[in-house]
């Protein structure tokens, strides 16, 4: 009778054990999915910020180059304020890219996809960065032709906008490879199936944004064009 009892007693602790788990687990999985929305909403929120910083810097770099300009500073002061408001076009896009990136992988995650669903996300969004690469490369022969016509204010538009361009594209190339990292680990208790095609596009996105940071653009080729001269009338800018 005892031993009996000791088995129904057993019994009902596996079957509270069970109870347990079959409750628990589904909280657990919410909560790593909720954390994850969480660090995810929190760069999202952290790269808006660094934007806003990022464009005051860049316009108060603008004002400057205006004015150097408009006083018709030496050619060299005037390249190098240049090459400054460049630099910081370039870091304002870099983290607009990101924040874009991020921003869109919230609204993907929060409808709770399994892991083809995000590996087919991940997908799409190198096929828009291929686009991109195409955006970029005819902004480049832009740029790089707009001396040659001799218009300065057309030279100063082609070049902001590729270099902007550019740093907008490695920004998502490099957030896109931390969501990757990201979604691996989210998703790697649940299904490890399809790992090496999520690599290929990690390898893919690793590749492109080492490239991009690699070839960095550099618009030193421009600033010996510019010449400005001050006249009675105002200031004359030109390139040979």
């Amino acid at each position: 009778m005892i031993n009996q009892w000791r088995i129904i007693a057993a019994r009902a602790v596996l079957v509270l054990a069970l109870a347990l788990t079959s409750t628990l687990a589904p909280v657990s999985a919410k909560s790593a999915h909720r954390t994850l929305v969480e660090i995810s909403e929190a760069r999202d929120f952290a790269y808006a910020e660094r934007y806003k910083v990022a464009m005051v810097e860049a316009n108060s770099a603008i004002d400057l180059f205006t004015e150097a300009v408009s006083n018709g500073e030496a050619p060299e002061v005037v390249g190098r304020l240049f090459e400054a408001v460049m630099a910081k076009v370039a870091t304002a896009h870099e983290v607009r890219g990101r924040g874009v990136a991020v921003n869109g992988f919230v609204t993907h995650f929060n409808e709770k996809p399994n892991p083809l669903e995000s590996e087919l996300w991940l997908q799409a969004q190198a096929n828009d960065l291929k686009q991109h690469i195409r955006n970029v490369e005819q902004l480049e022969r832009e740029a790089k032709a707009a001396p040659q016509s001799g218009d300065f204010l057309n030279m100063i538009k082609t070049t902001q906008e590729w270099i902007a361009a550019h740093s907008e594209l490695l920004g998502k190339s490099e957030e896109l490879q931390l969501i990757s990292a990201n979604l691996d680990s989210y998703h790697s208790e649940r299904n490890r199936r399809d790992q090496s095609r999520r690599n290929g596009i990690r390898a893919f996105l690793s590749g492109l944004a080492n490239g991009l940071r690699a070839e960095a653009p550099q618009s030193q080729f421009l600033t010996t064009t510019i010449h400005c001269q001050q006249y009675y009338s105002g200031v004359s800018c030109r390139t040979p």
